[in-house]
């Protein structure tokens, strides 16, 4: 969480995980450092259990894992198949007006278009 709650953008080829990073740090990096971990954690099974569950048709799951169980093997395979090669770039926002909304880790919000599917 350390490196979530600093200023950064998030890299990935998987459109739904900005939106899981802005989630936990909107929630988590305002928190105490030994509760950020849990509450980081919280938050990526409750996204994961969104994306399986209400928003399964939103994107594509190649990787299968909204068919496991939910629960410690459902999380595994997304942290396995989405969630370990999410880079992310470290730097300074400067000023941000007139970019955009900026989320808390400094990177431009922008999630898929209402309906789209995940490549």
């Amino acid at each position: 969480m350390d490196h979530l709650c600093g200023n950064g953008r998030v890299l990935s080829k998987h459109k739904q995980i900005p939106g899981l990073i802005q989630n936990m740090t909107v929630r988590c990096c305002e928190l105490p450092y030994p509760e950020q971990a849990c509450c980081g954690e919280e938050e990526k099974l409750a996204f994961i259990e969104d994306l399986c569950g209400p928003r399964r048709n939103s994107w594509k799951d190649p990787a299968l894992c909204c068919t496991l169980s939910p629960g410690d093997k459902q999380a595994n395979c997304f942290n396995t198949n989405y969630l370990r090669n999410v880079a992310l770039v470290a730097g300074d926002t400067g000023n941000a007006t007139g970019l955009g909304q900026q989320g808390p880790t400094g990177g431009t919000n922008v999630g898929p278009a209402p309906g789209s599917k995940e490549e």
